[in-house]
């Protein structure tokens, strides 16, 4: 008689083991899904970013240039800022160095715009307001966006995506929030 108790008793340990796993398999799946968006987190940041810049306005004509239009855009933008250092207001070791804008694209313009860390430190955890001139000093449009980390005496690229037409922007300023 004991063995039929002893046998029962087996398999009440058996299934309680798979309930012991269970709860252990939810927790790893938990603990994976959240390290994937801890270190996806700046395309996250970004694309929802994006997605609020699509619903703002701005003063820009939606019209499409050649890509000679493009060019001279992106030579008049390049003698500008290499002029004047501009800095990030807020941040005293983080320099503009250089912008961008390209339109080849009739559906989609791309900024880049190059910061240069000049400390002897890495400066991370960044939230910037980039904010895109006319020739008169008048703002266009701004976007948020998101750098994890610029590494000390390097440049770091950033780059942003929008559907408005910024043909007009000649100048730049970034803020950090």
């Amino acid at each position: 008689m004991s063995k039929g108790r002893h046998s029962a008793n087996n398999s009440s340990n058996n299934s309680s083991h798979k309930f012991n796993i269970l709860p252990v398999f939810i927790f790893l799946i938990i603990v994976i899904i959240l390290l994937l968006l801890y270190h996806f987190r700046d395309s996250i940041y970004t694309f929802f970013n994006s997605q609020n810049s699509k619903n703002t306005s701005s003063k820009v004509e939606n019209t499409i240039f050649s890509n000679e239009a493009l060019n001279e855009v992106n030579i008049e933008n390049l003698e500008v800022v290499e002029e004047t250092t501009n800095t990030v207001e807020n941040l005293e070791y983080l320099e503009i160095k250089n912008f961008q804008i390209d339109t080849s694209n009739p559906n989609q313009t791309k900024v880049s715009v190059f910061l240069d860390n000049t400390s002897e430190e890495d400066i991370s955890d960044l939230h910037l307001t980039v904010t895109l001139l006319d020739e008169n000093q008048s703002d266009i449009i701004s976007f948020d966006t998101y750098v994890s980390k610029v590494l000390s005496n390097s440049t770091k690229k950033i780059n942003i995506n929008s559907k408005e037409n910024l043909t007009n922007a000649k100048h730049i300023k970034i803020t950090k929030n």
